[in-house]
């Protein structure tokens, strides 16, 4: 009978030093798992640089049929990469020339909805750059005679 007592508490022991080795492993996996993953994130997040590229002012006859109207607008981008700069500068002509197609096509009732319209804008000038992207438009002056 002591036999089978004897067996009883190396068995609970047993079982509790496992119980403990499982508990320090799955701490230390924690611990590991958050180090890592905070470091692949750069822990903390970081600023991004925003570079404001100023475009000239336009000036375009709007699609209304039943007035003579036009819209002035001076517009301002932004973006987060150096590159887009330059590519900005080089592919020039072309984004004007998209920016007045996308005005002249609007009627002042299509111009109401600003952000709709900033929006538009954005993916019609990204569609030109390779470097980087624009994410941000600013109407710096909205004019509609």
């Amino acid at each position: 009978m002591s036999e089978l007592v004897e067996g009883r508490r190396t068995v609970g022991r047993a079982f509790w030093i496992i119980l403990a080795v499982v508990v320090v492993l799955v701490m230390v996996g924690t611990g590991a798992g958050v180090y890592f993953f905070l470091a692949a994130n750069g822990g903390v997040e970081r600023e991004l640089p925003v570079y404001e590229i100023p475009l000239e002012t336009f000036t375009v006859n709007l699609k209304d049929s039943n007035f003579r109207r036009y819209l002035r607008a001076e517009i301002s981008v932004e973006t987060h990469d150096k590159k887009v700069i330059g590519e900005m500068t080089e592919k020039g002509y072309k984004i004007r020339d998209t920016i007045n197609t996308v005005l002249s096509n609007k009627t002042v009732s299509d111009l109401a909805d600003r952000e709709a319209l900033k929006h538009e804008l954005i993916n019609a000038i990204n569609s030109h750059l390779t470097k980087g992207e624009v994410v941000g438009l600013y109407f710096n002056q909205f004019l509609i005679q």
